[in-house]
């Protein structure tokens, strides 16, 4: 005979989650990084590429999609190499010209 013990319920202390989620969310593979210049600068997503590539020394493979506005421009970057990006950007020039640089 079967012993009693497995015909009580669980307890809801012990139960799984019903969500079936994750407890924590998944990091996303790139952050984004926002660049205060755009069309009306003369900025093309070549020389954002030029001067992550070339003065930041990041590999092409670690940026992600450039999208190019009138005034801001948005740079995908993989998340470990992001704070690197970000250093050289702030202090290099793109153009030339130096530009305000964020993290979203």
């Amino acid at each position: 005979m079967i012993a009693a013990a497995q015909d009580t319920p669980p307890s809801r202390e012990n139960a799984p989650l019903a969500t079936g989620r994750p407890a924590q969310p998944a990091q996303a593979p790139m952050t984004t990084l926002r660049i205060d210049g755009g069309k009306t600068d003369k900025l093309r997503a070549g020389d954002i590429l030029g001067a992550l590539t070339g003065e930041a020394g990041l590999p092409a493979k670690a940026i992600g999609k450039i999208a190019i506005h009138a005034t801001r421009s948005y740079v995908a970057i993989v998340h470990e190499q992001a704070p690197r990006a970000l250093k050289q950007l702030e202090a290099g020039k793109i153009k030339g010209r130096r530009f305000r640089v964020r993290p979203l």
